[in-house]
């Protein structure tokens, strides 16, 4: 109707993924305040704030060391992320679709990659959705490649460092209307 219209419309809505389809920007809002205005693509892969990210989509959250403006500490490993800042802490938001569980390497393991081992996994269709315990806590995963890794395996979880995104810290984050 909007397209044959040409009317900007308001489409207010509580199902995340009509909004994300069928909008070119959204508002999300907390408490009758706007916490984030941007597109579809920005809302979800950059959110501003914890709450926006939970909101509209799975994530999985780390609280890491900054070691420098383009890197940080996630465990043992020190990732190329852009903080920004050259120390303190921040949260890493990990969308699941930007990990990909992989059989364990040699003891060389990848910078990018985490170890673990599956503890629950889900069929969902196009994907398998796999919770697996790291150290850093339990990751969620959805893997879209036939392979089926079996519960209490170990594994090894590849991080697509283009898609992790930094938030504030969970400690002390005061979210403000924009």
């Amino acid at each position: 109707m909007q397209k044959v219209l040409g009317k900007t419309m308001v489409f207010v809505t509580h199902d995340q993924e009509e909004a994300l389809s069928i909008s070119d920007r959204i508002a999300v809002m907390r408490d009758g305040r706007i916490e984030q205005i941007g597109t579809p693509d920005e809302v979800y892969f950059r959110p501003r704030t914890r709450y926006v990210a939970e909101f509209v989509g799975l994530a999985n959250f780390v609280e890491i060391q900054i070691s420098g403006p383009n890197s940080i500490h996630l465990g043992p490993h020190e990732l190329p992320i852009a903080s920004g800042r050259s120390s303190g802490t921040a949260t890493l938001m990990i969308r699941p679709q930007s990990l990909r569980v992989t059989g364990v390497a040699s003891s060389d393991v990848n910078f990018s990659a985490l170890r673990g081992r599956i503890e629950r996994k889900s069929f969902l269709g196009g994907i398998t959705r796999y919770w697996v315990r790291t150290l850093l806590g339990e990751m969620i995963v959805d893997d879209p490649t036939p392979r089926s890794w079996s519960l209490a395996e170990e594994v090894q979880i590849e991080l697509d460092v283009e898609r992790l995104h930094l938030l504030p810290s969970e400690k002390g984050e005061q979210s403000s209307p924009r």
